[in-house]
């Protein structure tokens, strides 16, 4: 059953980006990530007061979770449905997917985490990955001619999520 879950959750994740790009070819990315996270909202909040005791926000992690949400999920979502909407769902997921590259130079920066060879090597993975990914011209069946610039936008909303998850540890 948990196999099931593990996939059920990687499908329907991917099948975000694709439903952002349909939704944003009619809309905006403004409206995208409003109602993306007006729906993120609403389901955490049934969540929260189902499982969840007051008291459990009156600490001083709540400071670290704020400012993990103001950057992951807002910030990190902002760029990342603009990246969607320059370079198409296929190419700007890809280079969003870099968050932990950032998790891992946060996490030795902020938080005195250590480099190990196996974190290394797979940092390194990870940036000829994206090397690779910035020779795409086409994204696919994209509606707008890109720059490589572009490249950068999803990449900083993976720069957002990645340090999110650091402030949230």
């Amino acid at each position: 059953m948990s196999a099931f879950l593990a996939i059920a959750s990687a499908f329907l994740y991917g099948l975000t980006s694709v439903m952002a790009k349909t939704g944003i070819r009619a809309s905006n990315t403004a409206s995208a990530v409003f109602i993306s996270l007006l729906g993120s909202f609403f389901s955490v909040l049934v969540f929260s007061i189902a499982y969840t005791s007051f008291n459990q926000y009156l600490t001083k992690a709540v400071f670290f979770f704020l400012t993990a949400g103001i950057i992951g999920p807002f910030i990190g979502r902002i760029l990342l449905f603009k990246g969607i909407d320059r370079v198409g769902a296929a190419i700007a997921t890809t280079l969003y997917e870099n968050k932990p590259l950032f998790s891992v130079v946060g996490a030795m920066v902020l938080l005195g985490e250590r480099l190990t060879p196996t974190i290394g090597l797979g940092v390194c993975l990870m940036l000829a990955g994206t090397i690779i990914v910035s020779f795409e011209r086409s994204g696919g069946q994209i509606e707008k001619k890109w720059r490589k610039i572009d490249l950068l936008i999803p990449m900083a909303a993976g720069a957002c999520y990645g340090l999110s998850h650091v402030f949230r540890k």
